[in-house]
């Protein structure tokens, strides 16, 4: 059984940040940060806006290009 986070979730007075394992699978990440993310949603009374950083290691990311 693994014990070990791909994802990790930190809170500061800044926002959040996000660390993300460089070493596992991509669909290990997104199944970990989806879950971590439905997870923890909450409604909140007021809107507000919230930084998020997300530190990706060595871990190569492309621009995503959205249909028009």
């Amino acid at each position: 059984m693994k014990k070990t986070q791909n994802v990790t979730i930190k809170g500061t007075k800044d926002g959040l940040t996000l660390h993300l394992d460089d070493t596992c699978s991509y669909d290990e990440l997104k199944k970990e940060l989806d879950r971590k993310l439905s997870n923890s949603t909450r409604v909140l009374e007021e809107q507000q806006l919230l930084s998020v950083k997300v530190k990706v290691g060595n871990r190569y990311l492309t621009k995503l290009r959205r249909k028009s």
